[in-house]
């Protein structure tokens, strides 16, 4: 078994959405040849299928596809499984649900394939992400022929997909790998990476972006850790906040423990993003020359100044920002596993 843990700051949210996150696991079913069984795990907006109320339901997907290998699919190209919301599973416009199906693959298939990948695709992917926004989705697992008929298990992953971090700062997001056939990542039995475009979205994956995208490092495959300056990220800008050239505003600043203003502040953007989490700042003056950024809860007088920038906090500005990112893991070189989880800034 492999379990896969992603580190951040945590903090809640509310999003909106059809698919949020999947994950496949597979066992062999004892006693039935050549038959394998896939546990499905799919986090959802709230209510896009009926009962989707209470712990336990059961309700049936649509928009799923299921993919046993190359050319097999589950019936018309769908999920022929029902969803049971899982423990837990209602949590900040999340409805995280388990499934369970079985195929029995022909033995002029066993014998004719040493490996080959189960995949579960679908469409759309959440609208408000800052990339891939309504693109198809895939999620994938590799089944070695010899593995799957020695009674061995794929890999598997049991973790909430939403991890926060806090915008404008340069942070470390850590990765950690364990198998209990490899032990840790850091053993080197096991290699981690981004997925590429084509493995993270299928049908639209050459317009589908990952991590190193939005600047995040590679994941070291040994240590499991990149990083990412969110700094110059102009996250949560729908709208342009019409900021206002060679302008100051000679407005209050927040409070005295904000005093103003704040030094070695590289960019506008990160002197918005400043702004956005507190909730007594409404304006911000900025100096790229002096790196000097004012956090003010009123505006005040409107004075001219060359090289300073003024804006007003837009109410989408504060908005938070969804990054889609996909890891892909290599037990032994044997085992494929891929894992999609969000990081969300605020």
């Amino acid at each position: 078994m492999l379990s896969l843990f992603v580190l951040s700051l945590l903090a809640t949210t509310s999003l909106a959405s059809h698919f949020r996150y999947g994950t496949l696991s597979w066992a062999p079913v004892p006693n039935r040849t050549n038959t394998i069984g896939l546990s499905v795990r799919i986090a959802y907006r709230p209510n896009i299928y009926r009962n989707m109320d209470n712990e336990g339901q059961i309700f049936t997907t649509r928009f799923e596809g299921l993919e046993w290998a190359a050319g097999i699919l589950s019936g018309p190209f769908r999920l022929q499984s029902g969803m049971a919301v899982s423990s837990g599973g209602l949590f900040n416009d999340f409805t995280y649900a388990n499934g369970y199906v079985e195929h029995t693959y022909d033995q002029s298939f066993i014998d004719a394939n040493a490996e080959w990948s189960i995949r579960l695709s679908g469409c759309c992917r959440i609208n408000t992400m800052r990339a891939n926004r309504n693109k198809y989705y895939t999620v994938s697992t590799v089944v070695k022929r010899d593995a799957f008929l020695n009674g061995n298990s794929g890999p598997t992953v049991d973790m909430f997909p939403l991890m926060e971090l806090v915008r404008g700062q340069s942070s470390a997001l850590v990765v950690s790998a364990f198998s209990a056939i490899d032990g840790l990542l850091s053993d080197g039995l096991m290699t981690l990476r981004w997925a590429n475009a084509q493995e993270m979205c299928k049908f639209t994956g050459s317009r589908c972006k990952n991590g190193p995208d939005y600047g995040v490092s590679l994941l070291d495959s040994t240590t499991g850790i990149a990083t990412w300056d969110t700094r110059f990220l102009n996250c949560g800008e729908v709208n342009d906040p019409k900021c206002l050239d060679n302008t100051i505003f000679a407005g209050k600043c927040m409070n005295r423990k904000h005093m103003c203003p704040q030094g070695n502040v590289p960019s506008l953007e990160w002197c918005q993003n400043l702004c956005a989490q507190y909730k007594k700042c409404r304006f911000v003056s900025y100096q790229s020359s002096t790196q000097q950024c004012y956090l003010l809860k009123n505006r005040g007088r409107k004075l001219k100044y060359d090289g300073w920038q003024c804006c007003r906090k837009d109410r989408k500005f504060a908005k938070p920002c969804l990054y889609p990112m996909q890891a892909i893991i290599t037990v032994r070189k044997e085992l494929l596993f891929t894992y999609e989880f969000f990081m969300l800034m605020s």
